[in-house]
């Protein structure tokens, strides 16, 4: 099943204290209307970029690192649409790690 399958469906998605770890599914970004609580487990950050858009989630500044939307912000005030090569940027299933030449300490 997919998460992204939930999207309009599902109001709230409580995983928190579960002693999860490891990245965070892309698909959650697709929940942005729910109310997503991830807290008290041990993610691997930072999260992608369509979970950093989640209202409940944007503010974790371990999850999503304030460089997501100085970044985000960069590529569309240089035109980062008409740029030679702009793999993954904006993409909401990756993190920014994954943006072409953005280089993250992980």
């Amino acid at each position: 099943a997919s998460l992204g399958k939930l999207e309009g469906v599902m109001e709230i998605l409580d995983v928190s204290n579960n002693m999860l770890g490891g990245r965070i599914p892309g698909e959650i970004g697709k929940l942005r209307e729910a109310i997503v609580l991830l807290d008290e487990n041990s993610l691997t950050p930072p999260a992608p970029v369509g979970v950093c858009k989640i209202a409940t989630v944007q503010d974790d500044k371990e999850l999503c690192p304030p460089e997501i939307k100085i970044l985000e912000d960069f590529y569309l005030s240089f035109n980062g649409p008409e740029w030679v090569n702009n793999s993954l940027w904006l993409d909401d299933s990756v993190t920014y790690c994954s943006w072409f030449g953005v280089t993250c300490d992980e």
